[in-house]
């Protein structure tokens, strides 16, 4: 695959990706087979080799839960990219930069690759999140670690009372959200009495709390807001199947070893995936 706005590791051709699935059970992992480098528009230097020479580079893609790979895959066109943040990260790359650099370059490298716009900020915000609480001091990790709960839960709020007010609304109107009926919401959703503020200072407040990392703080409470309900029911459903695949483990080890007994009815021939090599190169 030719990545626009890389190159390969000499920088004068365009570059390509070559990874090699690594063998194991669970998360895919692959190994990357060349090297590519990359150089931030408008910047001829410095020019960032993955992996820098005499390293082996392996990576998981883009680390999203599963629960969420319906909104962002894995892999795609964003990948590159995230190669290219997952080395800067770890100290893979021939240049070092710190975290906060690494996520604008992941930002910037996904808009050369043609990511959609608000997919590669909503990205952005996601990488930036787990910089403010894996770094820096450990009252800043905790402060963000807070900050980022509340702004959550306050964006869970707010997409659960427009949800209600969607579904409470008067249909005989054009748009009924904008006519709601809002009898159905409990006594304290319009007053947390608890910190003595009004519903509606709650976003005022969130934007409060960032302090200079406000955009981050806008556009995931815009992002938890939007998806946060359905990323919540797609987890529960995710752990409903989890808990179901694992209540099916001691059962089939059962049925398996009941199979090889003397006089059983004897071995199942196991299912086999023709047409496609799953082991990779």
């Amino acid at each position: 695959m030719v990545l626009h706005g890389f190159r390969d590791k000499t920088g004068g051709n365009p570059a390509k990706y070559v990874l090699i699935r690594q063998p194991g059970r669970g998360k895919p992992s692959y190994k990357l087979g060349e090297q590519f480098s990359y150089t931030e528009r408008d910047k001829p230097t410095p020019r960032y080799v993955v992996p820098k020479d005499g390293v082996e580079f392996t990576t998981d893609l883009a680390s999203i839960p599963g629960f969420a790979t319906w909104l962002v895959p894995r892999d795609g066109t964003h990948t590159p990219a995230a190669l290219l943040h997952d080395a800067l990260v770890n100290d893979l790359a021939s240049v070092q930069v710190d975290r906060h650099q690494a996520d604008s370059i992941f930002r910037d490298a996904m808009g050369e690759l043609g990511v959609a716009f608000l997919r590669r900020w909503m990205m952005w915000t996601a990488v930036s999140l787990q910089t403010l609480v894996t770094t820096g001091r450990w009252w800043k990790r905790a402060w963000y670690a807070l900050v980022i709960a509340l702004t959550i839960l306050i964006s869970l709020w707010l997409s659960g009372v427009a949800s209600g007010d969607l579904l409470h609304g008067d249909l005989s109107k054009p748009f009924p959200y904008l006519h709601p009926d809002t009898s159905w919401r409990p006594a304290w959703s319009n007053d947390l009495s608890l910190l003595g503020f009004e519903a509606k200072w709650l976003i005022p407040i969130a934007v409060v709390l960032w302090l200079r990392h406000i955009g981050i703080g806008i556009i995931a409470l815009a992002a938890v807001t939007t998806f946060g309900l359905p990323l919540l029911i797609a987890l529960v459903a995710f752990g409903v199947y989890f808990i179901a695949e694992l209540l099916m483990v001691g059962p089939l080890w059962v049925w398996k070893k009941s199979r090889r007994l003397p006089g059983g009815p004897g071995v199942v021939n196991p299912p086999r995936i023709y047409g496609v090599d799953i082991k990779g190169g």
